[in-house]
Formats: structure tokens, C-alpha cells, sequence
């Protein structure tokens, strides 16, 4: 449900989603405003099963009655991803119902304002969703709600650069929220300091519905994903992993890419490796916002190890 946005265009078009497994598909294939949803947040294109369909009405609401319509009818059990558009740009004004906030003049003089109205109404609608669910298939039914990246550069708030925003691997980019609720959590409210990626998703859903992960990638392929549900049942336990790794490039695809940006990070520190500038070391513990480099002074005994050790990791990760 809700944005697709997976390279459709060359690779299936519209039937991509179907293609790709999941056995209904309705919103955009790509953000509102690009083609082929082009529009905007209230008149837009949108994809149902393979047919292009327009619509008038707000992006966020219509992919909250698509939700709720195809959960209704659909037996259990059931995996839904839904994806929202907002507060993806294009910046807009949600209807006023649902948010709190004056917005006033052009969206791009208050962009910050503009993105956290349309996230505020995204929650509403998320709301709304959980509230038309069978209150007994909510209370056996776990819902994890994640940010896909880090804010637009345009929206930051001080003391986050622009420059480290959605599109970096600085941890404005990548650091995004992560909430988990239902049956499997056996302390709600709890917090979880463990090293995840979003990529463990893959092995969590796998590990709700009683199936192998491993059992269901190709064959020779690496399993990177580990299940969450160990935190969710004892959130203070170490982390199962020592370190995550995350990287963009352009141009998408396989390669040659003109840049490589990769980062890799431990419980407290942090290495970066990006095209044409010198390597960046930072103290997340001390240093959250990533402003002062520690290779452009001596290390002390444990920072060297710890950046010798991410640097070791991070070399058996380079692409063939």
C-alpha cells in the first residue's frame, strides 16, 4: 500500500509489485509529483494492480482508506507494508483537520513547518487506520513504524547541518526512528539501544510468521538479517551485532558509480569513507551531531583500535 518507488519503471512497470510477490498493490509508483504519479498531494496518479487510476483527494488519507479497505477484506494471516508518501516533498498544506500547525505563505519561507504538519497528519491518519482495525486482529498483530531516511536538507533544524541530512551517511541521514508494538513486546514503553538495521525487518517478518529466513533467499546469497524479536522480548540484552554499515552511490545501479559514500559504526564510534574528501572519525557518545572529526587530531589508545577495527571491517565489505 501507498508509494512503490523500487526502479518499476524499468523493471515491470506498473505490474512490478505483483511481480515482486505481494499479491495486491494500490498507490503511487513513485513519489507524488515524479512519473508516473506525478500531481500533487491532491491530485495525483496512483497504481491499482497493474492500472493507472486518478485521484482528487489528500495522498496521506487516500492511502489510509486503501489501507483500511484491503485489511477489512483481506483474511488473516496477513503482511501489509505500507508506505507513505508523506512528508516526502513536494512541501504542501494538509488539510487543516488534520494538524495543529499555522502555516502561513510559501511552503518553501517555513519548510520545517510544512514537513512536520504533513507528519502530524500522517499520524492522524495513522491513527484513524489503527482505530478501524478489529480491536481482537490489533491485539495479534505487530506493527513496526520506521523512517525511510533521515529529514530533507531543506527542513533541518539546528544543531543538524543541512549537509548531513537525507542523502548522507552522517546520522542525519541514516539514524531514523524505529518503533515496534504488539503481542511480542513484553515491556511497552521500553527502550532499546541495540544496533539494528532496517534490513533485519527482512528476518523479523520471517520470524513472526514461523519461517526460515534462510530458507527463503537464493541460493550462495548472504544472509545479512537478524530477527528483532530478541530485543522485543528482553530490550535490554547486548546487541547481537557489533557494528552496521550503511552506503549511497550514484548512479544507482551495479556500478561504475562516480561516488561511494559507505560509513560503518559501533556501539559509540563511527568511521566514514566518502568520494574525494578525507575520512571522518567521530565520537557519537560525545559528538552526536558529527561536528568535530577526531583524525584531525591524535587518538587516544582506544579511539585508534576502535578506528583500526571499523576500518578492518569495513575493508571486507568493498564490492567485487
Amino acid at each position: 500500500l501507498g508509494k512503490w518507488h523500487l526502479a518499476a519503471v524499468n523493471q515491470g512497470g506498473l505490474l512490478h509489485p505483483l511481480l515482486s510477490g505481494f499479491d495486491a498493490h494500490v498507490g503511487t509508483m513513485t513519489s507524488v509529483g515524479s512519473a508516473p504519479s506525478n500531481g500533487t498531494y491532491f491530485s495525483f496518479e496512483k497504481n491499482v494492480n497493474g492500472k493507472l487510476v486518478h485521484v482528487d483527494g489528500y495522498a496521506t488519507t487516500d492511502t489510509t482508506d486503501d489501507a483500511i479497505r484491503l485489511l477489512d477484506a483481506t483474511p488473516e494471516p496477513w503482511f501489509a507494508w505500507l508506505a507513505y508518501n508523506a512528508p516526502h516533498v513536494p512541501l504542501h498544506k494538509p488539510p487543516q483537520e488534520l494538524h495543529s500547525y499555522d502555516l502561513q505563505g510559501p511552503p518553501q519561507l517555513s519548510a520545517g513547518k510544512h514537513e512536520r504538519a504533513a507528519i502530524e497528519a500522517l499520524d492522524m491518519e495513522l491513527g484513524r487506520l489503527l482505530d478501524a482495525l478489529d480491536p481482537a486482529v490489533l491485539a495479534r498483530t505487530t506493527i513496526v513504524f520506521l523512517g525511510d531516511n533521515g529529514t530533507d536538507d531543506i527542513a533541518t533544524d539546528a544543531p543538524f547541518l543541512p549537509d548531513h541530512a537525507k542523502g548522507t551517511v552522517y546520522e542525519g541521514g541514516v539514524n531514523v526512528p524505529l518503533i515496534v508494538a504488539g503481542p511480542r513486546v513484553a515491556r511497552p514503553g521500553s527502550e532499546c539501544g541495540a544496533l539494528v538495521q532496517t534490513l533485519d525487518l527482512f528476518a523479523t517478518v520471517a520470524d513472526i510468521a514461523g519461517v526460515d529466513p534462510a530458507a527463503v533467499v537464493p541460493p550462495g546469497t548472504q544472509l545479512d538479517a537478524l530477527s528483532l524479536l530478541p530485543y522485543l522480548a528482553q530490550p535490554e540484552r547486548p546487541s547481537l551485532r557489533r557494528w552496521v554499515y550503511t552506503e549511497t552511490f550514484l548512479p544507482n545501479g551495479p556500478g561504475p558509480w562516480i561516488s561511494h559514500d559507505r560509513a560503518i559504526r559501533e556501539a559509540r564510534f563511527k568511521l566514514l569513507k566518502r568520494t574525494g574528501v578525507p575520512d571522518e572519525f567521530y565520537d557519537l557518545l560525545a559528538d552526536p551531531f558529527e561536528q568535530v572529526n577526531l583524525l584531525g587530531g591524535p587518538l587516544t589508545r582506544q579511539q585508534a583500535a576502535i578506528h583500526a577495527a571499523l576500518g578492518q571491517a569495513l575493508g571486507t565489505l568493498l564490492p567485487p
